[in-house]
């Protein structure tokens, strides 16, 4: 099964969470890649004491993606193609790619080897802000995520350690 959670909203990494909490719970082995994640992030504490659940980062430490930086797009490819190819190994039962559909919506990670990996694993869950066709088409579930209004709109600025 392929869940995708996608959108301009809040709590796609959340939801995505929380079916790996539920898996794990059933004794399930569950392997999060985190794509686009370097800083330190609440959920990753809290999901190491999680018995069969496995948070796994690939990129070197950058700050906010510049498309236009031609340097920095190679180093995130070779990262995140490290990535895929650490996720097609693994014989996880649950697989959470967190937000991987940016990396393909930037040409980061090629869709077809995406789809070729979501079709070997027993249960997938891809978050993102874009949604490709072809993802779109394969999945067997969709939620998309629509912002109605958030606190950084009126300026407010995240809580220093907490992402939400």
């Amino acid at each position: 099964m392929i869940h995708v959670y996608y959108g301009d909203g809040k709590g796609k990494t959340t939801a995505a969470i929380g079916l790996g909490v539920r898996a794990a719970g059933c004794g399930w082995k569950v392997s999060m890649v985190q794509f686009f994640k370097t800083s330190p992030t609440g959920e990753l504490d809290g999901l190491k004491s999680l018995p069969g659940f496995s948070v796994y980062r690939f990129e070197r430490p950058h700050g906010f993606i510049d498309p236009s930086d031609p340097e920095m797009m190679d180093q995130l490819k070779a990262d995140m193609n490290e990535a895929i190819s650490f996720a097609e190994g693994d014989d996880c039962t649950m697989l959470i790619l967190d937000e991987v559909l940016d990396a393909v919506h930037l040409g980061l990670i090629d869709e077809q080897r995406l789809l070729t990996l979501c079709r070997f694993k027993p249960e997938v869950v891809l978050t993102g802000h874009f949604l490709p066709e072809k993802i779109k088409d394969a999945a067997d579930y969709i939620t998309e995520m629509k912002k109605h209004r958030h606190p950084y709109d009126k300026g407010v600025p995240g809580r220093k350690g907490v992402e939400f």
